[in-house]
Formats: C-alpha cells, sequence, structure tokens
C-alpha cells in the first residue's frame, strides 16, 4: 500500500475504539443524526478555542467531557493523519529495529494520538515481535485513561505495551523524569504552542523544557516536535528549531540542512508545513460539514531533531558544476503578474522562487504545475532570473524535474 493509504488503513483501526470510548459503551456503529449534531455542536467550540480565538489553547479542555468528546472523534484522528504521515519521512524511525523495545516518552500527550500513530507505524515497519514501554505526561487525568487504553487495545500482553502516565503541569515540573530513564523517541505534539502563552520568553521557555527533557534521550534517539500549520504556531516552533540548532542539535527531517530557518528571516507572513490531501473518514467526515469546516487535507508543521550530527548540507546545496538544484516545495503554485506559475522553495539556507510560464507543455509534462507543499525536487539545467541575493529560477527548454520524496 502507499504511505497514505497505508495509514488511512491503520486509523480506520482505531475509530471503532474511538466511538465506543466516547459513547462509554460498546456501540462502534455510526453516529446517529442528533449525536453528529451534538458532537458537531462541542466541536464548533473546540475548533473556535482551539484555532479561532485559540482561548482554549493552554486551557483544561481536555477535563470538559463535551468538548474531550469532539476531540476524540475529530481531532484525534486529524493528530493522528498528521503524526504518521510526518514520521514517516524521518529516517530515524527505520533505525530502531535492533531494539527489543522501544522507549517513548510523549509530553503533553492528551488521549494518545500521537503514540499511537507512531507505534502503528512501527508494528508495521517491524512486525517481528517488537515491544513498547509508552510514558506520558498530560494535565488531564481523563486524557490520560483514554491515551492508556488506545495504547493496549490492540495487544493481549501488558509485556508487548506498556503504558505509565504522569498528570503533571508541564510548565511547573518534570518531576516524573527519572535521571536512569532513557528514551529513543521523545514526542511533543500539539502541545509546544499551548506552553507559556502570553509570555514574552515563551520560545526560550519551550527550548529549556526541550533541552532537560532531550537529556533523556539514548544515544540514538530524537526528538519529534509536531504543530498546527497556523502562521503563528508554526513560526514558533522554528524559533524553537533555531536555538535548537544555536545549542549543537542536528535537525533530522524534514529540513535539508542545519542552518537557522530562512523562513524567520524572509518576512512574518513566511511560514513551513507540510500538506496532504487526504478524504476522512467518518466519523471526520461528517462531522467537519457539521461544524462548517474544512478539511480536504491533512496540514502539519514538525521537527525531528537530536544530538547524532547529520551530513546533510551537501545534498541540499546548489551543485553549480552540473547546475543542479535540490530543494523543498514550500508554498503553494501562486500565479505572478508577468502570468507565471511559482513555487517558492528551500533548499535549507535560502528561500528562492521556482516558476514556469503558464500552460508551458514541457513544464506540464515534468509534473511542475502538479508539484506541492514539502515535496523535495530536484531541478537539472534550470533558467536562472534572479540577480545577485534575488536567486531566482524558471522551468526553460533545458530544464529536468524530478520528484525525489512526496509524503
Amino acid at each position: 500500500m502507499t504511505t497514505i493509504a497505508a495509514v488511512e488503513h491503520d486509523l480506520s483501526l482505531r475509530i471503532p475504539s474511538l466511538i465506543s470510548l466516547w459513547r462509554g459503551t460498546k456501540n462502534t456503529g455510526n453516529l446517529t443524526s442528533r449525536e453528529l449534531k451534538a458532537a458537531g455542536d462541542a466541536l464548533f467550540s473546540l475548533q473556535r478555542g482551539l484555532t479561532g480565538d485559540r482561548t482554549l489553547a493552554g486551557a483544561d479542555y481536555m477535563e470538559d467531557n463535551g468538548l474531550l468528546g469532539a476531540y476524540l472523534l475529530y481531532y484525534w484522528p486529524v493528530s493522528y493523519m498528521q503524526t504518521a504521515l510526518a514520521a514517516s519521512t524521518c529516517q530515524f524511525f527505520c533505525t530502531l529495529h535492533s531494539r527489543k523495545t522501544i522507549r517513548i516518552l510523549d509530553i503533553g500527550s492528551g488521549p494518545g494520538p500521537a503514540s499511537c500513530a507512531v507505534m502503528d507505524l512501527l508494528q508495521r515497519k517491524y512486525s517481528d515481535g517488537i515491544s513498547f514501554e509508552f510514558t506520558l505526561a498530560d494535565a488531564s487525568g481523563k486524557a490520560l485513561s483514554l491515551a492508556e487504553k488506545l495504547l493496549k487495545q490492540k495487544t493481549s500482553s501488558e509485556k508487548t505495551v506498556k503504558v505509565f502516565t504522569h498528570e503533571v503541569d508541564l510548565e511547573h515540573s518534570l518531576h516524573f523524569l527519572q535521571e536512569k530513564d532513557t528514551y529513543d523517541i521523545i514526542i511533543v505534539s500539539h502541545a509546544l504552542n499551548e506552553l507559556w502563552r502570553g509570555d514574552r520568553d515563551c520560545i526560550a521557555k519551550r527550548y529549556a523544557m526541550l533541552e532537560k527533557v532531550a537529556e533523556r534521550l539514548s544515544a540514538e534517539g530524537f526528538l519529534f516536535l509536531l504543530e498546527p500549520a497556523l502562521l503563528e504556531t508554526s513560526r514558533s516552533l522554528m524559533a524553537v528549531r533555531d536555538l535548537l540548532v544555536s545549542h549543537g542539535f542536528s535537525i533530522y527531517a524534514p529540513c535539508l540542512s542545519d542552518g537557522l530557518c530562512p523562513a524567520l528571516s524572509a518576512g512574518p507572513n513566511h511560514t513551513c508545513h507540510a500538506e496532504i490531501p487526504w478524504t476522512p473518514p467518518e466519523p471526520v467526515s461528517s462531522l467537519a460539514k457539521t461544524a462548517g469546516l474544512d478539511r480536504n487535507s491533512v496540514k502539519m508543521s514538525f521537527i525531528a531533531a537530536g544530538k547524532k550530527p547529520q551530513n546533510n548540507d551537501a545534498s541540499a546545496e546548489e551543485k553549480r558544476s552540473g547546475r543542479t538544484v535540490t530543494a523543498r516545495v514550500v508554498s503553494d503554485a501562486m500565479l505572478n503578474k508577468s502570468g507565471r506559475i511559482r513555487y517558492l522553495l528551500c533548499n535549507g539556507h535560502t528561500r528562492f522562487a521556482f516558476s514556469a510560464k503558464k500552460g508551458d507543455t514541457d513544464a506540464q509534462s515534468a509534473g511542475f504545475f502538479a508539484l506541492r507543499r514539502y515535496d523535495v525536487i530536484e531541478i537539472i539545467s534550470p533558467e536562472i532570473r534572479g540577480e545577485g541575493e534575488n536567486t531566482a529560477y524558471g522551468f526553460g527548454p533545458d530544464t529536468k524535474l524530478t520528484v525525489v520524496s512526496r509524503i
């Protein structure tokens, strides 16, 4: 199966349990019209509080039964997809096969969508009896209880999946971290942006927390950070990323180098996030319609980082001798004033435009107009259209285009 098909299959096995937990019964059937109305109303309030006015960001919304239910039926599957698709791009998830037990720390776990996604991904890659040990930390005891149930639902043996939960205020205490404990993956999904909100030094505090928990990484371990694809949350994650780089961390994904993020210096409206087309399953699809939400794609910003050095600068640099450019697409297609379609690309050091004349048949055949965010592409013999620091490239008569990787 393709990556997204495999992830969708894994999610489909989780949906019945989410519905059952929401109802508090063993009934896993489709939602009734009355249930859709109730869950949709709660979802509308939750969406406004998380991505609209953001009044619920950092609040104890997981302790509210209605909001927690809306999260389970809508945001849980979305977060699962975001995590699984982002993790599928990180080669370090493929280096853990030698471990009999993979130890995972999930900071701000909520009801466990990120941990479940990572476990399902690794079980699909390594079906040879691998076991897991999860340590979950969150402010909501209700969410932690649900996460433990969901993580253990696919196994009949406690030896296969062990779960330790800690109800804790992450802004004030990391007391659950034991000096003897080490973790192969430390996940912080949709949680960083909710910590120290409103503090002028929130970025420094978020980095300090990550630095502290990173002391518990195993020799091959790494941080896996994921945030919503909102302008504010994405740029805040990039600012934390730059502090990680400045303090000796290497970026394993999605960046093509360990340099400082060029999006931050490009201007306040520049961001960096992936977007993958998606046809959501039930009940996500019906709930989106009920709440008036657009859910035709999966969007997220993410970073995998660790202390092990990466030799990734060479592949990101422009190979001037062969006039080859390797870069990641970091924008949607845009029409400029001269009638050209252009994308913004990032090679890990700078952002620059790559354009083609609208309707160019060669560009069409090469797949230029079908490019999407986070594609890694290789361009051979592009036209040079910019000058000096304003480097830009065009699709010319001799240009060759290859999509190296796509989520």
